[in-house]
């Protein structure tokens, strides 16, 4: 049998996501053709998320639905995540997006549904969520979980922000501690539900959301 995976091996292969996507986004800015090719890109995210938790996976002994917690609990994960998207959506329309007076649309490409509403989401979810947060709670308890997971879901989304975006400084902690925050809510979410499905869902509306008013 093998030995289970310990917390600063999980945080340590978190790193190395971090610093392959990192790579990636480099490679990106250098030569946007091909490698910010919305498919690959979007190939590219999913996979560097999903690989190390299919492999971690393999060690648990148990089929993917279990393992990634999308089988147990999952009407109850469901109906959290839609009662916690409404609220949370129709408190950012009213506070901030009904502002812009632009008129929502239903994103039309695929590789926007592909990456950023379906797959990335999905990718995230279970690793920093089902994986990260479930084995740090599991060995650590709670707070370190919440904290642990949280800030390395954060630290995924600084190349981005950094080289492709331009971020300024201000901008770049707001969005950096608001990203955590989401993190924090969605680890809350699987924890008290014990399903996947209930950060699932607002992760994947709240990206549909926000993409249905870019232009």
């Amino acid at each position: 049998m093998s030995k289970p995976t310990t917390t600063m091996q999980l945080l340590g292969q978190s790193l190395v996501i971090v610093m392959a996507w990192l790579v990636w986004v480099l490679l990106m800015a250098w030569s946007p053709e091909p490698f910010a090719n919305p498919y690959l890109r979007g190939t590219v995210r999913i996979g560097i998320l999903l690989l190390p938790a299919y492999f971690f996976l393999r060690k648990s002994g148990v089929s993917w639905l279990e393992a990634w917690y999308l089988r147990q609990n999952w009407q109850r994960g469901v109906w959290v995540g839609l009662i916690v998207s409404a609220l949370f959506l129709s408190f950012s329309y009213f506070t901030q997006f009904r502002q812009l007076e632009m008129a929502w649309q239903v994103p039309l490409a695929f590789d926007t549904w592909f990456n950023w509403i379906i797959g990335s989401p999905f990718a995230e979810e279970v690793w920093f969520r089902a994986v990260l947060f479930g084995e740090i709670n599991r060995q650590h308890g709670l707070l370190y979980a919440l904290l642990g997971s949280s800030f390395m879901f954060g630290l995924l989304h600084l190349p981005t922000w950094i080289l492709l975006d331009g971020m300024s400084a201000a901008m770049l902690a707001q969005s950096f501690g608001n990203i955590v925050v989401y993190g924090l809510v969605f680890a809350l979410l699987f924890k008290v539900t014990g399903s996947l499905w209930a950060p699932l869902v607002p992760h994947w509306l709240n990206n549909l959301f926000i993409q249905g008013f870019l232009p």
